[in-house]
């Protein structure tokens, strides 16, 4: 088994089936990859929805659906990890489809390029009630995950992290570096993050490359849930709890927070005058949320 589809789920019974539909249209030979679904202790309807759908894939499909009763992103990841045989393990997310050339582009590169120990693609988010106009490219960052980083392969810039929702990994690297920090991850309606950030600073720490692939995409559907004031507020001050819990150097964070807000009290100002003061607002907002997860002791 070339590659492992490993896709966590918790309460998106009907989005999950869109993912698992363009998985099955992907391009690659069925006998080349499989997919384990985790279901994470939905309380909706996700067991009968997946269990029906699989019913009707033809013979020849490698899926199996196994239920992680340790609540979490991150120990769903890893159960779907250990539940794996491919060589090389990607990671997506229940609320993205996946373009015909998926599979392919991930085994492609990691048959070409023995130095990526791992490996990420496009994520183009979608909006079906449509953008808000109080979206900028700050803001939209921390909800949709964007990535588009050109039409060749490359590798990975030192300064960024690949997004967890369109993540692949060898499993050799995983068998090395080990897999998610499972006090790090979204755990049922907790929004701290971070766990990939701390996987890939571990994989290139050990000395592995990290590649981006064009051909690798998904499209992340962004549904109006995360576009409310209450979901934003809440995601954006989770992002800096997360932040302090796998810092090292309390001071660095500090020193990094001051220099953001360096950045984003010019960019507001310019935002207004450009008239687009909503988008200024959200700006400052999603900062000092941030702020405030950083600075505010958690109980």
């Amino acid at each position: 088994m070339k590659l492992s589809v490993i896709l966590p789920t918790y309460n998106r019974s009907a989005m999950v089936v869109d993912t698992l539909r363009s998985l099955v249209k992907m391009e690659a030979s069925s006998d080349q990859w499989e997919c384990i679904i985790v279901n994470n202790n939905s309380t909706d309807d996700t067991e009968q929805v997946v269990a029906s759908f699989l019913q009707t894939l033809p013979a020849g499909y490698n899926f199996k659906l196994v239920t992680e009763t340790e609540q979490g992103l991150s120990a769903a990841r890893n159960r779907g990890y250990n539940e794996s045989k491919g060589e090389y393990i990607v990671f997506i997310d229940d609320d993205e489809t996946v373009n015909t050339q998926f599979a392919d582009a991930y085994i492609h590169l990691f048959e070409t390029l023995p130095e990526a120990g791992a490996a990420s693609g496009k994520v183009i988010p979608e909006y079906p009630a449509g953008k808000p106009l109080w979206l900028s490219l700050l803001t939209e960052k921390p909800i949709a995950c964007p990535v588009d980083l050109g039409n060749i392969v490359k590798p990975y810039p030192s300064r960024r992290h690949p997004a967890g929702g369109n993540l692949a990994l060898r499993r050799s690297v995983l068998e090395q570096t080990g897999v998610f920090n499972t006090a790090l991850g979204r755990k049922g309606g907790s929004l701290v993050g971070g766990e990939e950030y701390e996987l890939i600073d571990r994989v290139r720490a050990a000395g592995f490359s990290v590649f981006y692939t064009p051909d690798a995409v998904i499209w992340h559907i962004i549904g109006t849930e995360k576009l409310t004031d209450a979901y934003f507020d809440h995601l954006t001050c989770n992002i800096g709890v997360g932040q302090k819990r796998r810092t090292a150097n309390m001071f660095k964070l500090c020193i990094s927070e001051i220099v953001k807000w360096c950045v984003v009290l010019p960019l507001s100002t310019f935002y207004c005058l450009s008239g687009r003061c909503l988008a200024a607002r959200y700006l400052l907002r999603m900062r000092r949320n941030v702020s405030q997860g950083i600075f505010t002791k958690q109980h």
